[in-house]
C-alpha cells in the first residue's frame, strides 16, 4: 500500500540500484498522477503493477520476504486472474531483471518468470530487439554473450527505456539553440581510468589519450572529473557529448546529455538495438550524432571533422528533437508528454 516505504526500508543494495528503484517510483508515480488513471478496471486498457521491482533487490528486514510478498499480492489481483498476465506492465529498470544469465542470482524473482511470462516489462535494454539479432546474424562483435542473456526473451514483451541514471542527479536544462550556441565546449566526454569490461576500454580511452587538442576548439574531455560540481557545469556547458560503449553496449551518458540539452554523440554501434528509447515514438538518429566505433578508434579526430562540418540546418533540427526527446523521456520536464508516450509503448508491446 505504500511503495515509497516498501521500497527504501531495510537493508538494500542502495549503491548499486538505489537510482534505478527512484526511477522505476518516478514513472509508476507519473502514470498514477496523470487523467489516465481509472476507478473502474473492469474499463481499464493497461494494468500497472505499483511495485518498483529494482527496490526488491536484497533483503529488508521490515517486511519479511519482499519479493513473495509483492508477487503473492499480485497474483490475488482479480485483473490478473482474468488477463493472466497480459496487458499488465512491470517496472524494473535495474540491468539484472529478465536475463536468462541471472536466473540463479535472482532466484527469489525468477521463479516467477514462467507466471509473468505474458506481462510487458519496462527495462534497461530491449531483450526482443537483441534476441532477433542473435537469429539474423547481426555483428555482435565483443558481445556475443548477449546471446546467452537474452535469447529467448523471459517474457512476451518490454519496453526499453534506456540506461537511466536517477533524474535529480542532473538537472534538467531544456535544449534550444541558445542555449547549443552559449555552450563554451565543443565536445564533452570523461572517463573512469579503470579497465572495461567487453574490450571497451579502447574505445572509451582513444579521444582521451589520441587527441592533441590544441587543434581544435575548447572541450572538456579526460578521465574522470573528482570535483562533482566542475564535472555537472562542463557537461551542461557542453553543445556535443560522447557517448561510448562500456561493459556493454549502452551507457548512462546518453540520458545525461539528454537531460543537459547536449546534442549525444554515439559512438556505440549496438546501442540501438541493444538499448533503445521508447522505439516506438523516437529514433535515436533524430537528436543524435552516429559515428562507426571503429572508425573512431583508428581515427577519433572524426568526431572533430564531423561536429564542425555541421551545418545550421542540420544543427536546428537535431536541437528541435532533441527537445521534444526531452518531454517525451522525462517526467519532470514543464511539458511532458512521458505518459503518453509510455502508454503508446505500452500499447504496441500487449499486440
Amino acid at each position: 500500500m505504500n511503495p515509497q516505504k516498501f521500497t527504501f526500508s531495510g537493508s538494500l543494495f542502495r549503491g548499486r540500484f538505489m537510482w534505478h528503484a527512484q526511477w522505476d517510483l518516478d514513472m509508476i508515480n507519473a502514470v498514477k498522477n496523470s487523467h489516465y488513471t481509472i476507478q473502474n478496471a473492469s474499463d481499464a486498457d493497461i494494468f500497472i503493477v505499483p511495485t518498483p521491482f529494482s527496490g526488491l533487490l536484497g533483503p529488508q528486514k521490515h517486511f519479511g520476504d519482499p519479493m513473495n510478498l509483492a508477487f503473492t499480492t499480485l497474483l490475488q489481483q482479480d485483473s490478473w486472474k482474468k488477463h493472466k498476465g497480459h496487458k499488465h506492465v512491470f517496472f524494473a529498470s535495474a540491468h539484472v531483471f529478465f536475463r536468462r544469465d541471472n536466473i540463479r542470482q535472482l532466484k527469489g524473482f525468477s521463479k516467477y518468470y514462467p507466471i509473468i511470462y505474458n506481462s510487458s516489462a519496462v527495462l534497461c535494454y530491449d531483450p526482443h530487439a537483441i534476441s532477433e539479432a542473435c537469429h539474423n546474424n547481426v555483428d555482435l562483435a565483443d558481445f556475443q554473450p548477449l546471446c546467452k542473456q537474452f535469447d529467448p526473451p523471459v517474457n512476451r514483451a518490454s519496453i526499453s527505456m534506456g540506461m537511466s541514471p536517477e533524474l535529480k542527479s542532473m538537472p534538467l536544462r531544456l535544449a534550444s539553440l541558445e542555449k547549443f550556441y552559449n555552450s563554451s565546449n565543443l565536445v564533452f566526454f570523461h572517463s573512469r581510468r579503470s579497465r572495461s569490461v567487453s574490450n571497451s576500454t579502447i574505445y572509451r580511452h582513444s579521444p582521451i589519450t589520441n587527441i592533441t587538442f590544441s587543434n581544435y576548439p575548447k572541450s572538456s574531455i579526460g578521465f574522470d572529473l573528482e570535483n562533482a560540481t566542475i564535472w555537472q557545469r562542463e557537461y551542461m556547458d557542453s553543445k556535443f557529448c560522447l557517448v561510448i560503449r562500456g561493459d556493454d553496449p549502452a551507457s548512462r551518458s546518453l540520458w545525461r546529455a539528454l537531460r543537459v540539452g547536449c546534442i549525444p554523440v554515439i559512438i556505440s554501434n549496438l546501442l540501438p538495438i541493444y538499448s533503445p528509447m521508447l522505439k516506438n515514438t523516437l529514433n535515436m538518429t533524430d537528436f543524435s550524432v552516429v559515428l562507426d566505433e571503429k572508425q573512431v578508434v583508428i581515427s577519433p579526430e572524426k568526431i572533430f571533422e564531423v561536429v564542425q562540418n555541421m551545418g545550421m540546418k542540420e544543427i536546428s533540427e537535431k536541437i528541435q528533437q532533441l527537445s521534444f526527446a526531452q518531454q517525451v523521456l522525462f517526467p519532470d520536464h514543464p511539458k511532458s508528454l512521458f505518459v503518453e508516450a509510455f502508454l503508446k509503448e505500452a500499447m504496441v508491446s500487449f499486440h
